[in-house]
């Protein structure tokens, strides 16, 4: 018996040992990926749901490579959510979908790969884990309303305890006739009294009256149960064209979801309001508030489902399928959901713009500007502004016509300079 006989006698069972050692682990990580009770192995789109830290403040992310250097460094100023998706951007860019969390409360985040990667012969630069650190606590910024513009009165409510009602609309027409339309009646033809030209709304002009309705229901009641009555509740704005929009807090949900309906052509636009109601449930995953939608109401047939190339087993209402246009019933369980991330990360940049506009004086002092953190280099816009720093009115917080990603899932996020004031 040679040397090398011996050695495989000594040491091979060892070897096969750590192997079927590390195959259980990745076995086990997979296992409580798949427990929803289990916090501390969890896919990127549940850290949200689980994370802890202090809600607005200064924050320190550092990412580590898998040898214990330092990746990069960032400092956020913002939401808690905000910080997280700075670790979160850079642990997509490197393929990691899931991961193991540690230390999680009001002043730290520690996560990490669930296993080590040993592919390649730069294993020691690929992306290991992440610190999330609290620097500085700062106080959750007021709800300070955007003045909109007094253009045409779209919906007028008022509610008086319980019970609500809405107002005829006043609506202006080019030609500077103003009418009176009964809610109930938006969807009738219409011709204008003065100028004799048709005045039928438009699906998305119908869509923007149903989500004020509901938007203006929905303040409404929330004064009423502060202890409000004899509640009077106003929108005004001007009904959607073809001109841009100046977004604001009242209207940012709606153009949000025009923009992703009418760009992706999944939905029919008569459904933008379905999309705006859906992105009030957006501290959950897109995937999950769309299948809830699905799953309420009437559904398909066994046969109908086999003929739309559905399975049996999902979830899809006749409402929903009604929803989708040619183009989504190609892949009918995915419309609402690809249309409402694309709204949701509208929304995303936009609330980060404004919680830096409400952020106080002396923190201001130090900001830079806006930088964008893509996840696309196939697509030329986000090639092309990666790392880029921009003031506010700079940035394209509706999706800029050169990006050609599906959901356009592109961030920014404050950039400061504490060093800036320094002499």
């Amino acid at each position: 018996m040679d040397a090398k006989t011996i050695e495989w006698i000594i040491f091979g069972p060892l070897i096969f040992g750590l192997i079927l050692i590390s195959w259980w682990a990745m076995g086990e990580s997979h296992k409580r990926l798949d427990d929803p009770n289990d916090d501390r192995t969890v896919y990127l789109n549940r850290l949200r749901q689980i994370l802890k830290l202090a809600p607005y403040g200064v924050f320190r992310v550092t990412i580590y490579r898998q040898s214990g250097n330092i990746h990069a460094e960032h400092q956020v100023t913002g939401s808690k959510e905000d910080a997280l998706n700075t670790a979160i951007a850079t642990f997509r860019r490197a393929g990691i979908d899931a991961v193991h969390v540690g230390a999680n409360n009001e002043t730290q985040l520690r996560i990490g790969r669930l296993y080590h990667d040993h592919r390649g012969r730069k294993e020691g630069k690929k992306i290991g884990k992440a610190h999330i650190a609290l620097e500085q606590r700062m106080e959750a910024p007021a709800s300070t309303p955007i003045p909109v513009p007094d253009l045409i009165p779209a919906t007028l409510m008022e509610a008086s305890e319980p019970s609500i009602s809405i107002q005829n609309i006043g609506i202006t027409c080019d030609c500077g006739q103003r009418s009176e339309l009964a809610f109930a009646a938006i969807r009738n033809e219409r011709v204008c009294e003065g100028c004799g030209k048709d005045a039928t709304l438009t699906p998305v002009q119908i869509a923007q009256l149903e989500v004020a309705a509901e938007d203006a229901q929905r303040e409404a009641m929330a004064r009423y149960h502060a202890g409000e009555t004899d509640i009077f509740v106003e929108r005004k704005s001007k009904l959607a064209g073809d001109e841009p929009t100046t977004l604001t807090d009242q209207n940012i949900k709606f153009e949000a979801a025009k923009e992703a309906v009418e760009h992706l052509g999944l939905i029919k636009s008569g459904a933008i309001a379905t999309i705006v109601g859906m992105m009030h449930g957006l501290a959950e995953h897109p995937r999950a508030i769309a299948t809830a939608y699905r799953k309420d109401g009437a559904q398909l047939s066994r046969d109908e489902k086999k003929a739309a190339h559905i399975r049996a087993n999902a979830f899809m209402s006749r409402q929903a399928y009604e929803d989708l246009t040619d183009k989504g019933k190609a892949n009918p369980l995915n419309g609402h959901e690809l249309t409402l991330l694309r709204a949701g990360f509208t929304e995303n940049r936009y609330r980060r713009i404004r919680l830096h506009d409400e952020t106080p004086d002396n923190i201001k002092d130090y900001f830079v500007g806006f930088e964008y953190q893509t996840h696309s280099s196939d697509c030329p816009f986000c090639k092309r502004v990666d790392g880029t720093i921009v003031q506010n009115a700079e940035v394209a917080i509706l999706p800029s016509p050169d990006c050609v990603c599906e959901t356009a899932n592109y961030f920014v996020s404050a950039k400061m300079d504490w060093l800036k004031n320094i002499a």
